[in-house]
């Protein structure tokens, strides 16, 4: 009987997974840097998206590999889970652990003079609706402003 009950809640969470709609990413602003050191920035990021879902999606600790333009820079790390409330738009602040290639320190600080930026993120992230556990390959790449980021690349450097 136990066999039977665990086979049904098998294909019942194998077919709730598939309903699930992937959140729409509307943007981002607010990016404040908490501190640099040994090569790995901690920064926080809030970013707006819409969950058009039934149901909350949780997003778990996952890791990006990040590049601007072409360069790789290093990979990032969701230091936290972040819960997306449901049939809604959230402003999020997502805080970030991003370690940084060998030589991607002066790539990023190079940017202070450019108008623009291509970021594009890369990898799995792992995330959970209604306790039903699901990976998503992610393969993101967007135009950022760098003037309104609001970086101070002088902190980097530690001035």
């Amino acid at each position: 009987m136990k066999n039977i009950q665990f086979a049904l809640f098998l294909v019942t969470a194998l077919l709730l997974s598939s309903c699930i709609e992937e959140p729409q990413f509307k943007g981002f602003s607010n990016f404040k840097l908490d501190t640099y050191d040994n090569n790995v920035l901690l920064f926080n990021v809030d970013v707006l998206v819409n969950n058009p879902n039934k149901f909350g999606i949780k997003v778990k600790k996952s890791y990006l590999d990040v590049y601007v333009g072409e360069s790789y820079i290093g990979k990032g790390k969701l230091t936290q889970a972040i819960k997306m409330k449901r049939k809604r738009e959230s402003n999020l602040t997502i805080p970030v652990e991003l370690a940084l290639e060998k030589g991607a320190l002066f790539k990023l600080i190079r940017l202070a003079t450019a108008k623009k930026a291509m970021i594009r993120v890369e990898g799995v992230v792992r995330g959970s609706a209604m306790g039903i556990p699901k990976k998503v390959k992610v393969n993101k790449t967007k135009e950022v402003n760098i003037k309104d980021l609001g970086i101070n690349f002088g902190s980097l450097l530690g001035n």
